[in-house]
């Protein structure tokens, strides 16, 4: 390799990382999902042929891709279902994970997702946090609070959005 993180990504195994050279035919396959150790960008590999005393080479430019901008998140049915909350009841709780909310076209690791939990109104605004709770952590959980304010007497439909 002329340029890129390891200086030979030909034979490789490394995790879910393999590059495979079959000198014989000349093909080269390289698939990794681990953007840390490849990161995405120009890798150039040299090839040099040798005849007696003479050489000669030729540069290919491999380019490692980001699949994280392009991938499609796609929304799954929601796991939540419609509640209905009485004035000091205890709170009311719904568990839920990451995969049944959405999926992914990539196994890449592309981060962590940004969810939003928000009134369904023409504003979008946020949900009172003296009313709902939403533990992002795992185990990831919604939560209508205990109250007994009587202002808070309503219907309030919520709806969420994720980001990667």
């Amino acid at each position: 390799m002329v340029s890129g993180a390891r200086l030979d990504l030909c034979d490789i195994i490394d995790g879910g990382t393999v590059g495979d050279f079959i000198p014989r035919t000349g093909s080269y396959t390289f698939k990794s999902i681990d953007k840390a150790n490849y990161p995405p960008g120009d890798y150039i590999f040299r090839i040099t042929g040798f005849s007696g005393l003479k050489s000669d080479f030729v540069d290919i430019t491999m380019t490692l891709v980001d699949p994280c901008p392009t991938t499609e998140l796609t929304l799954l049915k929601s796991p939540f279902i419609d509640q209905t909350y009485y004035l000091r009841d205890k709170a009311l709780t719904q568990s839920w994970l990451y995969s049944s909310l959405i999926s992914k076209e990539t196994p890449a690791d592309c981060g962590p997702y940004e969810i939003e939990f928000f009134n369904d109104n023409i504003l979008k605004t946020p949900l009172d946090t003296t009313t709902f709770f939403n533990n992002l952590a795992a185990p990831n959980k919604f939560t209508t609070l205990y109250t007994e304010d009587l202002a808070k007497v309503g219907v309030y439909p919520i709806k969420y959005r994720i980001r990667l």
